[in-house]
């Protein structure tokens, strides 16, 4: 609900200081696996060519104690977050928020594919947070409870109708510096 405050005679509505995450659970097995068109997309041999697989930070995660083997398991994907802020409206100066998931175990040309892409939490303004770790932990904390030395979570593919326990691994976090 909105509070409303009333100034010089006209309503103005002020949305409360919330935000909406989606999970990255839910994300992973509600839409990306099961989505056919996502998963034809999928690299299913990680060392093929133009894939994140093939890059030195993936060389680099091989030799990280916590991914080590499991990276090169079919049943391990690679993902980053994305954090960007927006203006929705026209005549106020009013930031939100989206965090977003893409996996990188698409080939290159296919990694802006608008399939790869799915938000995961929407921060509500009008400003953005000074600490932005109070919304990001959330997600953090899936990528550890779901990550490589885990059990993972059972996802079914909607193209071959498949289930594994799925790991997950945080390859990073996109964003940009606000504008001065």
């Amino acid at each position: 609900m909105n509070r409303v405050h009333q100034l010089n005679k006209s309503m103005t509505y002020v949305p409360y200081k919330s935000f909406w995450f989606f999970g990255v659970e839910q994300a992973i097995r509600d839409y990306m696996f099961a989505y056919n068109d996502w998963y034809q997309y999928r690299a299913t041999e990680h060392a093929r060519q133009n894939t994140f697989y093939t890059s030195r930070i993936a060389d680099r995660l091989r030799v990280h104690p916590a991914c080590g083997a499991r990276i090169d398991s079919k049943d391990t994907s690679v993902y980053v977050i994305g954090v960007d802020w927006f203006q929705p409206f026209k005549y106020t100066n009013h930031s939100v928020g989206v965090a977003f998931l893409k996996c990188l175990d698409f080939e290159d040309r296919f990694q802006g594919v608008g399939t790869n892409v799915f938000p995961l939490m929407i921060i509500q303004g009008p400003k953005e947070p000074k600490n932005i770790w109070v919304h990001l932990r959330r997600i953090a904390d899936e990528f550890a409870r779901f990550g490589p030395s885990s059990e993972g979570f059972e996802v079914t593919s909607a193209h071959s109708g498949d289930k594994f326990q799925h790991r997950i691994i945080l390859g990073g976090i996109l964003g940009d510096t606000p504008a001065w």
